[in-house]
């Protein structure tokens, strides 16, 4: 059992944050180069505590496969790998400079913490654009979706539709042609880009 599960609650996410920022500090340079170099692309992502709130409500549980679209540096998916039990997290970027260093971050995580790599769940960072890749076994999806154009959330929509085992989607922008789903929940969660509307979408019965 690893040392996060041993904890409670509030001293499982001090320790959290606390490995956190050990891991991105150690590649300070890279992950600004990568937040904020001249040749990217916008970047942000939810605050730790911002997750937290999330993933109370989502009671993501064994049977899950949660995917993060555009998972830029990684922290959603890790903070998601290590606090809940879902069966895997899967994280796609376009960006190669975020891509290769969340792939870094994995290794360092791996070196550090085996115990968590040998339980028989994936941890995963996929290079590439989601619209060409096939997702067979979602079930629940997150965008970051926040300078996401409509055209794009549009294609997304069409390609969450036709993902038949997806049963609940997290967005911060709303997606306009969901078919097979209903809008369930608003919050409100804190990024690097201030405060957020998040919209939840429930698969309908």
């Amino acid at each position: 059992m690893s040392i996060f599960q041993r904890s409670s609650n509030i001293a499982l996410h001090e320790m959290i944050q606390a490995y956190f920022d050990s891991l991105y500090g150690a590649l300070d340079f890279d992950v600004r180069e990568a937040m904020f170099g001249e040749s990217n692309e916008i970047y942000g992502e939810l605050y730790y505590y911002s997750v937290v709130k999330l993933l109370n409500y989502l009671k993501i549980t064994e049977k899950d496969h949660f995917l993060d679209i555009g998972s830029g540096l990684g922290r959603l998916v890790f903070q998601i790998f290590l606090i809940t039990n879902a069966a895997s997290v899967t994280g796609i970027e376009i960006n190669n400079q975020r891509y290769e260093l969340s792939e870094k971050i994995k290794e360092n995580m791996q070196k550090q913490l085996p115990n968590m790599f040998n339980r028989n769940r994936i941890l995963e960072f996929l290079r590439g654009d989601f619209l060409t890749h096939s997702f067979d076994n979602i079930s629940i999806i997150y965008v970051c979706s926040t300078v996401f154009s409509f055209t794009l959330l549009n294609s997304i929509g069409e390609k969450i539709n036709c993902m038949n085992n997806v049963q609940k989607i997290i967005s911060l922008r709303k997606i306009p042609n969901l078919s097979k789903f209903k809008l369930g929940r608003k919050l409100f969660l804190q990024g690097t880009w201030d405060n957020s509307p998040c919209y939840i979408y429930t698969k309908e019965a």
